[in-house]
């Protein structure tokens, strides 16, 4: 599977009139370390990097997603667990999703289903493109 590549994603979430937040800056991630412990896979940061999730609480509406900037994540620590943090929710808070932010081989989880949503990071990205989450 070839990644999806970042600035795809943000192309795709404009086009779908998604405001987003600026690229996170360099301070942004080294916090994010600082407070997880985590260094954050090269692919993941990769995608922060080009845009650091939805802006004020926006959410996608073909699927009611949002995906969360890095200090959303952050503040959301009693959520974390066995290496999976929350990086989204769906129909504000209804399902959060999960995913590890130094492996992106791993599954991405449903948190409340305990299910697996996608088998990896960039499969999830994958559906996301394809429509896989839409209505």
């Amino acid at each position: 599977m070839t990644p999806t590549v970042p600035e795809t994603l943000k192309e795709f979430f404009l086009s779908r009139d998604v405001k987003l937040n600026p690229s996170a800056s360099e301070d942004q991630i080294a916090l994010f370390t600082a407070r997880t412990g985590i260094v954050i896979h090269p692919y993941v940061v990769s995608i922060y990097r080009c845009f650091n999730g939805f802006a004020n609480n926006d959410f996608d509406a073909k699927n009611m997603m949002e995906i969360w900037p890095l200090e959303r994540v952050c503040s959301e620590d009693s959520l974390f667990t066995a290496g999976y943090m929350p990086f989204s929710d769906l129909f504000g808070n209804a399902e959060i999703y999960m995913q590890s932010f130094d492996d992106p081989w791993r599954p991405v989880i449903a948190m409340f289903k305990e299910v697996q949503i996608a088998s990896s990071t960039y499969a999830f990205w994958e559906k996301y493109l394809a429509g896989g989450f839409d209505f």
